[in-house]
């Protein structure tokens, strides 16, 4: 990782793999705006930020990606800062949910819609209003959490069932085609991030809109 401190937007920081980006982005003096649905019930992120040597280096920030008013009113306060000199250097979009099970014969219209919303219409739209807060200066590196739910190529069989949650993946992963972004794995939390931080920064605009694994392994589409 950079040994100058840069700053960080994890979206969907309360718990798993999004708590665990803020906890070693901290530990490594780095700057981060964690956000959560709820800055109330986030009792796990408050423990993590008050055991930092400085906590101040954490900013907590409202943001559902469900809506589309709660987006628009986190872009506006991040730009606040922004115009205030603050460079978004690198945006984590982690935010996503996963109902089980979702076969394409079971599930209903509300939870596909569920899923699409959590997992891709907002986070994109998040992303967007992100990347185009500073348009001379935009993020050197945005990253999509996904998972190889995501893989057409690569159907494994523990995830029959989640096909409202894979359909998600793949809409996610084809509308970050321009976007550099990395992909997580069922492993432990502080496994998977250290080795997804190491890969974030290996990758450059070349590796745009490609499928990364945690350990550094290519990924089928």
């Amino acid at each position: 990782m950079s040994e100058s401190t840069q700053t960080w937007v994890v979206v969907g920081a309360s718990r798993g793999i999004g708590l665990e980006f803020v906890k070693q982005l901290l530990e490594a003096g780095q700057s981060v705006i964690a956000t959560v649905r709820d800055p109330d019930t986030t009792s796990q992120l408050s423990s993590a930020i008050q055991a930092q040597k400085n906590d101040a280096n954490c900013m907590v920030e409202k943001c559902d990606v469900t809506s589309s008013e709660s987006i628009d009113n986190f872009a506006a306060r991040i730009n606040t800062l922004v115009k205030s000199g603050t460079r978004l250097d690198n945006i984590i979009i982690n935010a996503g949910v996963l109902k089980y099970p979702s076969r394409a014969t079971e599930l209903t219209f509300q939870d596909f819609t569920y899923h699409l919303t959590t997992n891709t219409i907002g986070p994109i739209i998040c992303a967007q209003k992100l990347i185009n807060l500073d348009p001379n200066s935009p993020p050197s590196k945005v990253i999509f959490i996904s998972s190889d739910s995501g893989s057409t190529n690569n159907f494994l069989g523990h995830e029959d069932g989640f096909a409202a949650y894979g359909a998600r993946e793949v809409k996610t992963d084809m509308s970050s085609i321009d976007i550099p972004w990395d992909c997580g794995v069922q492993i432990e939390a502080d496994e998977s991030v250290r080795g997804m931080l190491k890969v974030i920064e290996e990758k450059k605009s070349d590796d745009s809109g490609t499928f990364w694994c945690w350990d550094g392994r290519s990924h089928p589409w």
